[in-house]
């Protein structure tokens, strides 16, 4: 594996993470805001 494809891969596997992070604060919040809502 060259050092390219490598950091590639890395790059993937970062946006990955990041993006279910985001995702699941983004749902968290809107649950949140819903339960807010409806109390």
């Amino acid at each position: 594996m060259n050092n390219s494809s490598s950091r590639f891969l890395i790059g993937l596997i970062w946006g990955t993470l990041i993006s279910a992070l985001l995702w699941t604060a983004l749902m968290i919040s809107v649950v949140g805001w819903i339960r807010y809502l409806r109390a």
